[in-house]
């Protein structure tokens, strides 16, 4: 191989076939996107793995640097790519987003519960008590 590839090229293919060993449990969730100099893209299939990878990235960044025994990767940054979906299917979603939106910004509660109730009555002053309520049912709103 090192007559067909590059000094540069050999490590990251070094990187690419070890990257199961070196990502662990996470194999099926985080792969390698694209490696541009020193940076090192991981795609993600879910943003909950782009933020447990987050937290682990520096232990990462020396595990493979250890790894290639020189330091290569500098900079970790992440990509959502998830499945792919059809443009049919995205409007879809879209559409659906936007009325549960919509259903959600409608929702108004304009009482309190019997609770919340009882523990304004505790109050002495009418006015606080008034004040109390209208914040309290400003808070209920849905946006």
């Amino acid at each position: 191989l090192n007559y067909v590839f590059s000094e540069d090229a050999l490590w990251k293919i070094r990187l690419l076939k070890n990257w199961s060993k070196l990502i662990g449990p996470m194999v099926g969730k985080v792969k390698i996107d694209r490696i541009e100099n020193d940076l090192l893209v991981l795609g993600v299939l879910h943003p909950v793995f782009a933020q447990e990878v987050t937290f682990i990235a520096e232990d990462l960044k020396k595990e493979i640097n250890s790894f290639l025994k020189a330091e290569k990767i500098k900079t970790i940054r992440f990509r959502l790519c998830g499945p792919k979906i059809s443009k049919k299917g995205r409007d879809i979603f879209v559409k659906k987003q936007r009325e549960l939106n919509v259903s959600r910004q409608c929702q108004v509660f304009n009482s309190l519960s019997r609770n919340e109730r009882e523990k304004l009555n505790d109050l002495p002053d009418l006015e606080l008590q008034q004040a109390l309520e209208k914040f309290c049912v400003r808070c209920k709103k849905v946006y």
